[in-house]
Protein backbone atom coordinates (compact mmCIF):
# COMPACT_ATOMS: atom_id res chain seq x y z
CA UNK A 1 0.00 0.00 0.00
CA UNK A 2 1.52 3.45 -0.70
CA UNK A 3 0.46 6.96 0.22
CA UNK A 4 1.52 10.42 -0.28
CA UNK A 5 1.15 13.21 2.08
CA UNK A 6 2.49 16.23 0.61
CA UNK A 7 5.73 15.83 -1.12
CA UNK A 8 6.85 12.56 1.12
CA UNK A 9 5.92 9.09 0.00
CA UNK A 10 4.98 6.12 2.52
CA UNK A 11 4.86 2.96 2.29
CA UNK A 12 2.44 0.44 4.22
CA UNK A 13 2.83 -3.17 4.69
CA UNK A 14 0.51 -5.18 5.70
CA UNK A 15 1.81 -8.74 7.16
CA UNK A 16 -0.51 -11.67 7.92
CA UNK A 17 1.83 -14.80 7.61
CA UNK A 18 5.85 -14.22 8.07
CA UNK A 19 7.50 -16.12 5.72
CA UNK A 20 9.97 -18.08 8.10
CA UNK A 21 6.84 -19.88 9.44
CA UNK A 22 6.79 -22.07 6.17
CA UNK A 23 9.40 -23.75 5.91
CA UNK A 24 9.70 -24.56 2.13
CA UNK A 25 9.14 -20.69 1.13
CA UNK A 26 11.92 -19.72 3.93
CA UNK A 27 14.01 -22.05 2.09
CA UNK A 28 13.73 -20.80 -0.65
CA UNK A 29 14.23 -17.21 0.74
CA UNK A 30 17.66 -17.76 1.75
CA UNK A 31 19.13 -19.45 -1.62
CA UNK A 32 18.95 -15.85 -2.94
CA UNK A 33 22.13 -14.48 -3.37
CA UNK A 34 23.70 -10.84 -4.78
CA UNK A 35 24.35 -11.37 -8.47
CA UNK A 36 27.72 -9.91 -8.31
CA UNK A 37 29.32 -10.47 -5.13
CA UNK A 38 27.37 -14.15 -4.90
CA UNK A 39 26.67 -13.75 -0.99
CA UNK A 40 23.22 -13.90 0.30
CA UNK A 41 21.79 -11.10 1.65
CA UNK A 42 20.65 -10.03 5.14
CA UNK A 43 16.85 -11.92 4.34
CA UNK A 44 15.78 -9.56 7.54
CA UNK A 45 16.67 -5.98 5.92
CA UNK A 46 15.34 -6.99 2.53
CA UNK A 47 11.78 -8.77 4.17
CA UNK A 48 11.51 -5.72 6.99
CA UNK A 49 12.89 -2.53 5.81
CA UNK A 50 13.25 -0.29 8.63
CA UNK A 51 13.29 3.10 6.76
CA UNK A 52 11.24 5.92 8.61
CA UNK A 53 8.37 6.34 5.65
CA UNK A 54 7.51 2.71 6.28
CA UNK A 55 4.60 1.63 8.55
CA UNK A 56 3.62 -1.78 9.56
CA UNK A 57 0.21 -2.72 9.81
CA UNK A 58 0.17 -6.30 12.28
CA UNK A 59 -3.28 -8.50 12.58
CA UNK A 60 -2.64 -9.01 16.35
CA UNK A 61 -0.41 -8.91 18.86
CA UNK A 62 1.22 -11.90 18.15
CA UNK A 63 1.95 -10.74 15.15
CA UNK A 64 2.96 -7.13 16.27
CA UNK A 65 6.15 -8.91 18.54
CA UNK A 66 7.13 -10.81 16.00
CA UNK A 67 8.24 -7.34 13.68
CA UNK A 68 9.71 -6.20 16.69
CA UNK A 69 11.90 -9.52 17.16
CA UNK A 70 12.74 -8.35 12.95
CA UNK A 71 14.17 -4.72 14.20
CA UNK A 72 11.04 -2.45 13.80
CA UNK A 73 10.50 0.21 15.69
CA UNK A 74 7.31 -0.02 17.69
CA UNK A 75 6.39 3.61 16.58
CA UNK A 76 6.38 1.94 13.37
CA UNK A 77 4.23 -0.43 13.74
CA UNK A 78 0.31 -0.65 14.47
CA UNK A 79 -1.84 -3.54 15.07
CA UNK A 80 -5.63 -3.47 13.03
CA UNK A 81 -7.22 -6.83 13.07
CA UNK A 82 -9.10 -8.40 9.92
CA UNK A 83 -12.64 -7.15 9.51
CA UNK A 84 -15.23 -9.64 9.43
CA UNK A 85 -17.81 -9.66 6.23
CA UNK A 86 -21.28 -8.95 7.96
CA UNK A 87 -23.16 -10.02 5.31
CA UNK A 88 -22.05 -13.34 5.72
CA UNK A 89 -25.77 -14.75 6.63
CA UNK A 90 -27.71 -14.95 3.19
CA UNK A 91 -31.35 -12.78 3.23
CA UNK A 92 -33.34 -16.06 3.06
CA UNK A 93 -32.83 -19.19 5.05
CA UNK A 94 -32.39 -22.30 2.80
CA UNK A 95 -31.03 -24.23 6.17
CA UNK A 96 -34.07 -26.71 6.10
CA UNK A 97 -33.69 -27.83 2.60
CA UNK A 98 -29.63 -28.32 2.99
CA UNK A 99 -30.16 -30.25 6.05
CA UNK A 100 -33.14 -32.70 4.59
CA UNK A 101 -30.44 -32.87 1.36
CA UNK A 102 -27.47 -33.80 3.83
CA UNK A 103 -29.67 -36.54 5.48
CA UNK A 104 -30.66 -37.87 2.77
CA UNK A 105 -27.29 -38.09 1.07
CA UNK A 106 -25.39 -39.08 4.22
CA UNK A 107 -28.09 -41.78 5.10
CA UNK A 108 -28.72 -39.99 8.89
CA UNK A 109 -31.23 -39.53 11.37
CA UNK A 110 -33.70 -36.87 10.86
CA UNK A 111 -32.71 -35.18 14.59
CA UNK A 112 -29.17 -35.43 13.97
CA UNK A 113 -27.29 -32.33 15.50
CA UNK A 114 -24.62 -31.00 13.26
CA UNK A 115 -21.52 -30.28 14.67
CA UNK A 116 -19.70 -28.43 11.35
CA UNK A 117 -15.67 -27.82 10.69
CA UNK A 118 -15.92 -25.41 7.92
CA UNK A 119 -12.68 -26.31 6.39
CA UNK A 120 -10.20 -28.49 4.07
CA UNK A 121 -9.51 -31.35 5.25
CA UNK A 122 -5.88 -30.73 5.59
CA UNK A 123 -3.02 -32.11 8.38
CA UNK A 124 -2.37 -28.89 9.90
CA UNK A 125 -6.18 -28.60 10.67
CA UNK A 126 -6.09 -31.29 13.14
CA UNK A 127 -9.26 -32.91 11.94
CA UNK A 128 -8.74 -36.44 13.93
CA UNK A 129 -9.52 -34.51 17.13
CA UNK A 130 -12.33 -32.95 16.29
CA UNK A 131 -13.34 -36.59 15.39
CA UNK A 132 -12.28 -37.17 18.59
CA UNK A 133 -13.78 -34.94 20.16
CA UNK A 134 -17.55 -35.85 18.25
CA UNK A 135 -17.35 -39.37 19.14
CA UNK A 136 -16.65 -38.44 23.10
CA UNK A 137 -19.89 -36.25 22.81
CA UNK A 138 -21.48 -39.37 21.30
CA UNK A 139 -19.85 -41.36 23.81
CA UNK A 140 -21.06 -38.92 26.77
CA UNK A 141 -24.95 -38.79 24.68
CA UNK A 142 -24.92 -42.58 25.25
CA UNK A 143 -24.73 -42.63 29.18
CA UNK A 144 -21.02 -44.13 28.44
CA UNK A 145 -20.00 -41.70 31.19
CA UNK A 146 -19.69 -44.20 34.51
CA UNK A 147 -20.92 -41.59 36.66
CA UNK A 148 -23.46 -40.47 34.18
CA UNK A 149 -23.57 -37.35 35.79
CA UNK A 150 -23.38 -35.24 32.13
CA UNK A 151 -25.97 -37.09 29.92
CA UNK A 152 -26.13 -35.28 26.50
CA UNK A 153 -29.11 -35.78 24.38
CA UNK A 154 -29.66 -36.65 20.53
CA UNK A 155 -27.06 -37.79 18.30
CA UNK A 156 -23.74 -35.78 17.13
CA UNK A 157 -22.66 -35.79 13.27
CA UNK A 158 -19.44 -33.81 12.28
CA UNK A 159 -19.46 -31.95 9.21
CA UNK A 160 -16.03 -31.43 7.22
CA UNK A 161 -16.67 -28.89 4.66
CA UNK A 162 -13.94 -29.50 1.81
CA UNK A 163 -11.88 -32.88 1.00
CA UNK A 164 -8.68 -32.77 -1.19
CA UNK A 165 -8.22 -35.16 -3.91
CA UNK A 166 -4.72 -35.58 -4.92
CA UNK A 167 -1.23 -34.74 -2.78
CA UNK A 168 -0.46 -35.57 0.58
CA UNK A 169 -3.39 -33.88 1.45
CA UNK A 170 -5.80 -36.02 -0.55
CA UNK A 171 -3.92 -39.07 0.92
CA UNK A 172 -4.55 -37.63 4.75
CA UNK A 173 -8.42 -37.42 4.15
CA UNK A 174 -8.13 -40.66 2.26
CA UNK A 175 -6.60 -42.03 5.69
CA UNK A 176 -9.31 -40.59 8.12
CA UNK A 177 -12.20 -41.29 5.85
CA UNK A 178 -11.49 -45.19 5.81
CA UNK A 179 -10.83 -45.22 9.31
CA UNK A 180 -14.07 -43.54 9.76
CA UNK A 181 -15.74 -46.07 7.60
CA UNK A 182 -14.02 -49.29 9.00
CA UNK A 183 -15.38 -48.15 12.11
CA UNK A 184 -18.90 -46.48 11.01
CA UNK A 185 -18.31 -43.45 13.14
CA UNK A 186 -20.62 -40.01 12.77
CA UNK A 187 -18.72 -38.14 10.19
CA UNK A 188 -19.06 -36.96 7.11
CA UNK A 189 -16.28 -35.19 4.96
CA UNK A 190 -16.28 -33.05 1.67
CA UNK A 191 -19.51 -31.43 0.70
CA UNK A 192 -17.26 -29.87 -2.56
CA UNK A 193 -20.41 -30.52 -4.72
CA UNK A 194 -23.02 -29.15 -2.39
CA UNK A 195 -21.77 -26.19 -1.39
CA UNK A 196 -19.21 -23.01 -2.49
CA UNK A 197 -18.16 -20.22 -1.53
CA UNK A 198 -21.12 -18.26 -2.75
CA UNK A 199 -24.74 -19.41 -3.80
CA UNK A 200 -24.84 -21.03 -7.28
CA UNK A 201 -28.24 -20.63 -8.88
CA UNK A 202 -29.48 -23.22 -11.62
CA UNK A 203 -29.82 -21.03 -14.62
CA UNK A 204 -33.46 -22.95 -15.75
CA UNK A 205 -34.65 -22.77 -12.61
CA UNK A 206 -34.06 -19.39 -10.45
CA UNK A 207 -35.35 -20.72 -7.71
CA UNK A 208 -33.53 -24.00 -7.16
CA UNK A 209 -29.93 -23.58 -5.96
CA UNK A 210 -27.29 -25.69 -7.30
CA UNK A 211 -24.95 -25.49 -4.73
CA UNK A 212 -25.56 -23.71 -1.16
CA UNK A 213 -23.00 -21.01 0.55
CA UNK A 214 -20.22 -21.55 3.24
CA UNK A 215 -23.43 -19.09 4.88
CA UNK A 216 -26.14 -21.70 4.57
CA UNK A 217 -23.60 -24.52 6.33
CA UNK A 218 -23.50 -22.53 9.30
CA UNK A 219 -27.08 -22.04 9.63
CA UNK A 220 -27.25 -26.38 9.23
CA UNK A 221 -24.69 -26.61 11.72
CA UNK A 222 -25.93 -26.79 15.75
CA UNK A 223 -22.35 -25.74 16.89
CA UNK A 224 -18.97 -25.11 14.93
CA UNK A 225 -15.94 -26.18 16.14
CA UNK A 226 -12.14 -26.02 15.17
CA UNK A 227 -9.68 -27.61 16.73
CA UNK A 228 -6.85 -26.09 14.47
CA UNK A 229 -3.57 -25.51 15.79
CA UNK A 230 -2.13 -22.77 13.39
CA UNK A 231 -4.17 -19.71 12.31
CA UNK A 232 -2.78 -16.76 10.72
CA UNK A 233 -5.89 -14.56 12.13
CA UNK A 234 -8.43 -16.85 13.40
CA UNK A 235 -11.70 -16.01 11.27
CA UNK A 236 -13.25 -19.54 12.92
CA UNK A 237 -13.63 -17.85 16.50
CA UNK A 238 -15.22 -14.81 14.85
CA UNK A 239 -17.97 -15.69 12.09
CA UNK A 240 -19.97 -18.38 13.82
CA UNK A 241 -21.18 -15.82 15.89
CA UNK A 242 -22.65 -13.60 13.11
CA UNK A 243 -24.51 -16.49 12.12
CA UNK A 244 -25.88 -17.25 15.67
CA UNK A 245 -23.70 -20.26 16.29
CA UNK A 246 -22.01 -20.71 18.98
CA UNK A 247 -17.94 -21.92 18.39
CA UNK A 248 -16.31 -24.87 20.43
CA UNK A 249 -13.22 -26.67 20.55
CA UNK A 250 -9.37 -25.62 20.90
CA UNK A 251 -8.08 -22.25 21.61
CA UNK A 252 -5.04 -21.19 20.00
CA UNK A 253 -2.97 -18.88 22.78
CA UNK A 254 -1.16 -16.69 20.36
CA UNK A 255 -4.44 -15.67 18.61
CA UNK A 256 -7.39 -16.06 21.09
CA UNK A 257 -6.29 -13.45 24.22
CA UNK A 258 -6.62 -10.75 21.34
CA UNK A 259 -10.39 -11.52 20.63
CA UNK A 260 -10.72 -11.66 24.67
CA UNK A 261 -9.41 -8.52 25.18
CA UNK A 262 -12.10 -6.92 23.20
CA UNK A 263 -14.61 -8.19 25.46
CA UNK A 264 -15.14 -11.87 23.43
CA UNK A 265 -16.31 -14.82 25.54
CA UNK A 266 -14.03 -17.73 24.99
CA UNK A 267 -13.66 -19.40 28.39
CA UNK A 268 -15.49 -23.06 27.63
CA UNK A 269 -12.36 -23.70 24.53
CA UNK A 270 -9.41 -25.73 25.64
CA UNK A 271 -5.68 -25.05 25.40
CA UNK A 272 -5.04 -28.66 25.33
CA UNK A 273 -7.00 -32.34 25.19
CA UNK A 274 -5.27 -34.29 27.71
CA UNK A 275 -5.85 -37.76 26.63
CA UNK A 276 -3.46 -40.62 28.34
CA UNK A 277 -2.27 -38.03 30.24
CA UNK A 278 -1.02 -35.79 27.04
CA UNK A 279 -2.20 -33.09 24.87
CA UNK A 280 -4.04 -34.99 21.85
CA UNK A 281 -2.29 -33.49 19.02
CA UNK A 282 1.16 -34.88 20.59
CA UNK A 283 -0.34 -38.00 20.53
CA UNK A 284 2.23 -40.07 18.58
CA UNK A 285 4.91 -37.35 18.00
CA UNK A 286 7.23 -39.62 19.26
CA UNK A 287 6.93 -42.17 15.89
CA UNK A 288 9.10 -42.09 13.02
CA UNK A 289 6.53 -40.95 10.30
CA UNK A 290 3.73 -38.29 10.36
CA UNK A 291 1.38 -41.30 9.34
CA UNK A 292 2.20 -43.20 12.47
CA UNK A 293 1.25 -40.44 14.20
CA UNK A 294 -1.63 -40.20 12.49
CA UNK A 295 -2.60 -43.86 13.36
CA UNK A 296 -1.53 -43.35 17.18
CA UNK A 297 -4.34 -40.37 17.18
CA UNK A 298 -6.83 -42.46 15.71
CA UNK A 299 -6.78 -45.36 17.96
CA UNK A 300 -7.75 -43.59 20.84
CA UNK A 301 -10.89 -42.79 18.98
CA UNK A 302 -11.67 -46.33 19.00
CA UNK A 303 -11.13 -46.31 22.88
CA UNK A 304 -14.18 -44.27 23.14
CA UNK A 305 -16.10 -47.35 23.58
CA UNK A 306 -15.35 -47.89 26.83
CA UNK A 307 -17.09 -45.90 29.74
CA UNK A 308 -13.35 -45.95 31.99
CA UNK A 309 -11.64 -44.29 29.19
CA UNK A 310 -14.43 -42.12 28.60
CA UNK A 311 -15.01 -40.92 32.60
CA UNK A 312 -10.66 -40.19 32.35
CA UNK A 313 -10.73 -37.75 29.57
CA UNK A 314 -13.60 -36.28 31.05
CA UNK A 315 -12.13 -36.04 34.78
CA UNK A 316 -8.44 -34.92 32.72
CA UNK A 317 -10.49 -32.30 31.23
CA UNK A 318 -13.18 -31.61 34.03
CA UNK A 319 -13.30 -27.82 33.73
CA UNK A 320 -13.43 -26.82 30.31
CA UNK A 321 -15.77 -29.92 29.42
CA UNK A 322 -18.48 -28.45 31.47
CA UNK A 323 -18.12 -25.32 30.10
CA UNK A 324 -18.20 -26.83 26.97
CA UNK A 325 -21.42 -28.84 27.52
CA UNK A 326 -23.49 -25.74 28.86
CA UNK A 327 -23.72 -24.49 25.12
CA UNK A 328 -25.81 -27.08 24.66
CA UNK A 329 -28.32 -25.57 27.13
CA UNK A 330 -30.35 -23.54 24.65
CA UNK A 331 -30.46 -20.61 26.93
CA UNK A 332 -26.88 -20.85 27.71
CA UNK A 333 -25.88 -20.84 23.94
CA UNK A 334 -28.36 -18.26 23.08
CA UNK A 335 -26.73 -15.67 25.77
CA UNK A 336 -23.29 -16.06 24.83
CA UNK A 337 -24.31 -15.73 21.15
CA UNK A 338 -25.75 -12.33 21.67
CA UNK A 339 -22.51 -11.62 23.71
CA UNK A 340 -20.10 -12.34 21.45
CA UNK A 341 -21.99 -11.76 18.37
CA UNK A 342 -22.19 -7.71 19.42
CA UNK A 343 -18.36 -7.88 20.06
CA UNK A 344 -17.37 -8.84 16.97
CA UNK A 345 -19.89 -6.39 14.76
CA UNK A 346 -18.61 -3.09 16.68
CA UNK A 347 -14.82 -4.13 16.62
CA UNK A 348 -14.19 -6.20 13.35
CA UNK A 349 -16.79 -4.37 11.22
CA UNK A 350 -15.02 -2.83 7.85
CA UNK A 351 -16.34 0.35 9.04
CA UNK A 352 -14.18 0.00 11.66
CA UNK A 353 -11.62 -1.33 10.19
CA UNK A 354 -11.51 1.80 7.75
CA UNK A 355 -11.14 4.50 10.95
CA UNK A 356 -8.13 2.77 11.60
CA UNK A 357 -6.39 1.99 7.98
CA UNK A 358 -7.14 6.12 8.16
CA UNK A 359 -4.86 6.81 11.45
CA UNK A 360 -2.06 4.82 9.99
CA UNK A 361 -1.93 6.41 6.28
CA UNK A 362 -2.95 9.89 8.14
CA UNK A 363 -0.57 9.54 10.93
CA UNK A 364 2.45 11.94 10.92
Amino acid sequence: MGYTRGDKKRFIYRFQDFVQQRSVNFTNVKKFHHPRFGVAPNWHSVLYPTYPNIRYIAINRYECTRLLEHGIEESQIFTIPNCIDQSIVPPDDRSVELRKIIIEQERLDQEVHYILYLVRCVRRKNVEEVIFFTCLLNSLAQGKLAHKNKHLEGKFHLLVSLRPTSGDEGRYADQLMDFVNKHKLPVSIGFDDLVSLEREMDPADPTRLKRYSVRDMYRVADLVITTNVLEGFGFAYLEPWIADRAVIGRSIPMITPDFQAKGMKLGHLYITLIVDRQDFRDIGQDKGSVDEALQERLSRISKLARPDFVDQVFARNETTMRATLRLFEKRTRNDLVTMNKKVVTDVYSQETEGRQLYKVVTSP
